[in-house]
């Protein structure tokens, strides 16, 4: 296996995965529970499937909150390297949401709450994507990074910048799990 390879499983397995296994889980079906757990959210919502008591905040509200204040931009970079298969490809998923200017500010720090709500979006369209595609990770790449048809050209990782854009993209992931053309 190239080192390359060896360190996506490595981060895909620290950062994406146990968002996967939770998105999949029977138990936890709520997309913002599962990124709740992925950025390691408030305590009472980092177990699996874990529901929390009548007092604590709704899932949606706590990741208002961690987006609100800034996820780390080692969470982006995680995605990044996930969804990009060189290092060049996830250098350009990461430029999607900082560019490089910024993101010798950022490394190792907070991003801003817009910056945080982008990886947030990349987070959840990928683990839509990956379920989709039943963890074939191949083909969530391909999807995300060639130019399609359905977005008038523009590739689905360069429409997570809006959030119009992402509706279009969970729109045509929703057509693709149910086998409906596309």
């Amino acid at each position: 296996m190239p080192l390359h390879d060896a360190r996506t499983l490595l981060i895909a397995h620290e950062s994406i995965w146990p968002y996967i296994v939770v998105h999949m889980s029977p138990r936890a079906r709520d997309p913002a529970a599962d990124i709740v757990r992925l950025f390691n959210g408030p305590k009472e919502f980092r177990g699996p499937g874990k529901v929390a008591e009548p007092a604590a905040p709704p899932y949606d509200v706590a990741l208002h909150r961690m987006v609100e204040r800034g996820l780390k931009a080692s969470d982006l970079e995680g995605i990044a390297h996930v969804i990009g298969a060189t290092p060049g490809a996830a250098n350009d998923v990461r430029r999607a949401v900082v560019p490089d200017s910024t993101w010798k500010r950022r490394k190792g720090k907070t991003l801003s709450p817009a910056e945080s709500d982008q990886t947030a979006r990349l987070a959840r369209i990928t683990a839509l994507a990956l379920d989709v595609w039943h963890g074939d990770l191949d083909s969530v790449r391909e999807f995300l990074g060639a130019p399609h048809p359905e977005l008038d050209g523009v590739r689905p990782v360069d429409a997570l910048r809006t959030d119009a854009g992402t509706r279009l993209v969970e729109a045509l992931l929703d057509k693709l799990r149910h086998g409906l053309p596309v």
